[in-house]
């Protein structure tokens, strides 16, 4: 939460934002920064955890990706050199999320380690937005 409120500032004024018109006329969309939470799966008849679950907002996938609005993925964020922040053709990946994963997958698997040296398995690989 405290990287998407520090590097994701512009976005929804009113949280939630209800859409008056169009497919998602009704739906209730709440900023990114308050709709991330995780969900916790125990083992079977067991107190130790076996899945961790996160949850966001939609538009927190077309962030990442750097789609949305008539931006498609191109594959290619070209640079405008009059224009150094702005990008031709599209809008830019802000990495928020994968960044944040990989960041904190070592010290998860640090403090399984210390906690459990039994038999486990991290596997990541699942949770990054491709």
């Amino acid at each position: 939460r405290n990287v998407v409120k520090s590097r994701l500032t512009k976005g929804k004024i009113v949280s939630p934002y209800i859409y008056a018109s169009g497919i998602h006329k009704g739906k209730e969309e709440r900023k990114l920064g308050e709709s991330l939470k995780a969900s916790f799966k125990n083992e079977e008849g067991g107190a130790k955890i076996e899945v961790i679950r996160f949850g966001l907002e939609r538009h927190g996938v077309f962030v990442q990706k750097g789609v949305g609005r008539g931006y498609p993925i191109s594959g290619k964020n070209t640079q405008n050199p009059a224009l150094p922040n702005k990008s031709v053709g599209g809008r830019r990946p802000k990495d928020w999320y994968n960044s944040t994963i990989d960041k904190n997958t070592r010290k998860l698997s640090d403090t399984l380690v210390r906690h459990s040296s039994d038999a486990i398995v991290l596997n990541a690989r699942h949770s990054f937005i491709k």
